[in-house]
């Protein structure tokens, strides 16, 4: 009976009830799509459609793509409402037109034939809708109860692998790290240092010099009251107690291979670990200081050179008062043998200064695939430049091996004298 009505109509009217259809059919769909959002925001999921993939997982980045994802489904909303509004003054025209153009009855049927259709597919899409939020519920749930069971494991700021007992006061001021500033002596030339700069600003702000002095002396007497309120010394005496312990079980205080944390070591276990790194690399000592002998041949290709270098270059290039690169070993704590990793100071070589100057003038014309030196077996340097990946740095790592072998350079160990300069005992 339906399809016996719709061919009796006249052409016009049938075009005019398929767009009425349509248009039904996106504004219930535009609802269900509302419906949907509104229910994630209140359920506090993200669907799949608004996630935004970061691979950074630091908690300033989640923040954000939480609250991305939230104005993502906010504008969505908005944006659908904004649809179903021209679409609703759409179809009241075309509702108007097509109860001039059609019998009461005939619009009644059709009509109900529009709703049975939409309503049928109005329960298909609630049920697909709902499913999928069954599904981000359960994985929000699963997430959360990981997050629950995760506990991160943090290192501590100090790692002791000796035997020595270190009090409270000495762990506290261990774990402030190598960085950190003690707090600097209050004698009578930083006190003279602090009024010149009052006496200074006072004379930029204007202050008649009577006044200046006056609070001069203010920020003197001030001072002087304060001088023995700060605990410079109690952290002197920590620091020299820490100081004579290392020194009795000699022990030495070293950087960790990754994060800051301290490792207090035995100098023994260190040296031990440093040279079984040598002999597992096949790293020889080589019986000569190579350093003069270099020295003299970098200064010969310097002079030699007149189309690299202007006259003031070959100076700046020429280093001085080179001296044999040094190694130092940091200890790997995120490996059960607690295996070391040495870092050579390149700064001090003949040839750093030259290098630095090379390396700007090759990244003009080059560009390399990696930051670290590396060679296929033990080929030079320049007899055959297409294996080698080379840029100059400060500090060289993780590529030692090749380093020592190919280069021969020697080995010596540094014992620095900040937290750093004040254990004396630090390498």
């Amino acid at each position: 009976m339906f399809t016996k009505i719709v061919k009796s109509l006249s052409s016009q009217a049938i075009g005019n009830y398929k767009k009425f259809r349509n248009i039904r059919t996106k504004i219930m769909k535009l609802g269900m799509k509302i419906k949907f959002n509104k229910t994630c925001l209140m359920e506090h999921i993200i669907p799949k459609y608004a996630k935004i993939n970061i691979q950074s997982k630091s908690s300033n980045v989640t923040y954000v793509q939480q609250k991305s994802s939230i104005l993502w489904i906010k504008s969505e909303i908005r944006e659908a409402f904004k649809i179903k509004d021209f679409l609703n003054v759409e179809m009241y025209s075309l509702h108007l037109l097509l109860s001039n153009e059609l019998s009461p009855l005939i619009f009644s049927i059709l009509l109900s034939s529009i709703d049975e259709k939409i309503d049928f597919l109005r329960k298909a899409i609630a049920q697909r809708h709902q499913r999928k939020i069954d599904l981000l519920i359960a994985k929000q749930q699963n997430k959360l109860s990981e997050k629950v069971n995760y506990v991160h494991q943090f290192y501590p700021r100090t790692m002791n692998l000796t035997d020595i007992q270190f009090t409270k006061s000495e762990m506290s001021l261990l774990d402030k790290g190598l960085k950190y500033n003690l707090t600097p002596p209050l004698n009578n030339t930083n006190v003279k240092h602090i009024i010149a700069d009052v006496i200074a600003t006072s004379k930029i702000s204007k202050i008649n010099k009577p006044e200046a002095c006056k609070i001069a002396l203010k920020t003197k007497d001030l001072i002087l009251k304060e001088k023995n309120k700060l605990h410079r010394k109690t952290e002197d005496k920590t620091l020299k107690n820490i100081n004579n312990k290392l020194l009795a079980e000699k022990a030495i205080v070293v950087k960790a291979d990754k994060g800051n944390t301290l490792v207090i070591i035995k100098e023994d276990d260190y040296i031990f670990k440093t040279l079984s790194f040598f002999n597992e690399n096949g790293i020889v000592e080589v019986t000569k200081d190579p350093t003069p002998k270099f020295q003299l041949k970098i200064k010969k290709l310097v002079d030699e050179n007149n189309h690299l270098l202007t006259p003031e270059e070959k100076n700046m290039m020429k280093n001085m008062n080179p001296q044999i690169p040094k190694l130092r070993s940091q200890i790997k704590l995120h490996k059960k043998e607690k295996s070391i990793r040495p870092i050579v100071n390149y700064r001090s070589s003949p040839s750093y200064k030259l290098n630095m100057k090379l390396n700007k003038i090759l990244k003009a014309f080059y560009t390399y695939d990696s930051n670290f030196i590396q060679q296929s077996q033990s080929t030079p340097l320049i007899s055959n430049p297409k294996y080698t990946k080379m840029t100059y740095m400060g500090n060289i790592s993780d590529r030692i091996t090749n380093l020592f072998k190919n280069s021969g350079i020697t080995i010596a160990f540094t014992t620095d004298n900040t937290l750093q300069q004040k254990l004396r005992h630090t390498v």
